[in-house]
């Protein structure tokens, strides 16, 4: 058969589509190369090479300048995701950069988002290896689930604290693992999902309709530190933060996080959880017992081995 000279995106959608239905019907594999034709755009050459990273445990490839010219890179992540969620399943969303600190460090002006895959989910006294990430980092979170599915966006602050059910205590293990060749940029971060890979969250604290709980007059008002066991057995302070570190409200960071989501095309579900950025610092992630306190809320425990 053949070949166009050049396909452009809408022939090469239409000529995809039709080579795997026929496939389909006569149970015969379509012509590789007829498929690799079709699949030469660069938001998909882009997501198959993050997903390949992945799969291989490879650094995350940084976009060249004309990759990171072609328009929205959530575009991107949305196609890396998908290939993830394949083989996946999703579990929630993350906001990221919600500090000024994070935003000035990687070039951006507001917070980013992405999603959590149920594949990175850790229990409560998890031990995770160090050689099945690239670069894996530390972030003490909260996290929030939400009363019912959401699918438009929340107008208000109220609205949203009516709409929460519980807040969780979180830690984030994020694998920023990227090639060195130059600086990584948020276009990067976001078009890599925000080097979504493990998390723990621990039990929800239910709130009511004001966003408050009888232990938890006020959300913001918490504190959260992070220790590591010497040799010796001691306790040290590795990282301290508190709520208002996340846009400076817990509640701003929780409603853009949805509203996001949902700009994105993601229906948000009860069985989802949403954490809301780093309280403190995002640290290196070194072999050790760890445990965070999260004041009133549940402390969680893990230890990171080489």
């Amino acid at each position: 058969m053949a070949k166009q000279p050049i396909f452009n995106k809408l022939l090469a959608i239409i000529w995809l589509s039709t080579i795997v239905n026929i496939a389909s019907a006569t149970n015969v594999s379509p012509p590789e190369a007829e498929i690799k034709e079709a699949k030469r755009k660069p938001v998909d050459v882009i997501s198959i090479n993050y997903y390949t990273a992945w799969q291989q445990n490879l650094p995350i490839p940084l976009l060249s300048i004309e990759q990171s010219q072609l328009g929205d890179p959530y575009q991107l992540q949305r196609a890396y995701v998908s290939l993830r969620l394949t083989k996946d399943k999703l579990k929630g969303f993350k906001a990221g950069l919600t500090s000024k600190a994070g935003q000035h460090k990687f070039g951006v002006e507001q917070a980013l988002a992405g999603v959590l895959l149920q594949s990175g989910s850790k229990t409560n006294n998890s031990s995770v290896s160090l050689s099945d990430y690239r670069k894996l980092m530390i972030e003490t979170e909260l996290g929030f689930s939400v009363n019912q599915t959401l699918t438009k966006k929340v107008e208000s602050i109220d609205q949203l604290k009516a709409l929460t059910s519980a807040i969780h205590p979180v830690i984030e293990l994020p694998d920023i693992g990227f090639a060195k060749e130059k600086p990584a940029t948020g276009t990067d971060l976001i078009a890599s999902n925000l080097g979504s890979a493990a998390y723990i969250v621990g039990p929800p604290t239910p709130l009511n309709q004001l966003g408050t709980s009888p232990a938890l007059t006020d959300i913001n008002a918490l504190a959260v530190s992070l220790t590591v066991k010497n040799k010796q057995g001691q306790g040290k302070i590795v990282n301290q933060g508190k709520a208002t570190d996340a846009l400076d409200n817990q509640w701003h960071a929780l409603m853009f996080l949805i509203n996001h989501s949902i700009e994105q095309g993601y229906q948000i579900t009860p069985d989802h959880i949403l954490i809301t950025g780093a309280l403190g610092q995002m640290i290196p992630a070194l072999p050790g017992d760890y445990t965070a306190q999260f004041g009133p809320l549940k402390s969680l425990e893990f230890t990171i081995t080489r």
